[in-house]
């Protein structure tokens, strides 16, 4: 192979290694730049859940309050058998 051939070669690996490189750091920003996104999303998502959960523990206790439970029924055993009064 003659030098000159290896210079051109040489600068075509050169150009080839160069827009690989170019295409990897642009994929690497596209998927930093969707990360942070997704990252985002979760936490609006973790925001929504706590609100639904908060509003769920707040109903409960509200019902628990205005009915109370009623108090256990006593059970009465005649002849080995267990009957609710």
């Amino acid at each position: 192979m003659h030098e000159r051939q290896r210079r051109s070669l040489r600068k075509r690996n050169l150009r080839r290694d160069i827009y690989i490189r170019e295409s990897d750091r642009a994929t690497l920003r596209a998927r930093e730049t969707r990360i942070v996104a997704l990252e985002t999303q979760i936490q609006d998502y973790r925001r929504q859940l706590a609100k639904v959960i908060e509003r769920a523990v707040t109903r409960n206790r509200t019902l628990t309050a205005r009915n109370p439970r009623p108090a256990p029924r006593m059970s009465v055993s005649i002849n080995h058998c267990t009957y609710l009064s």
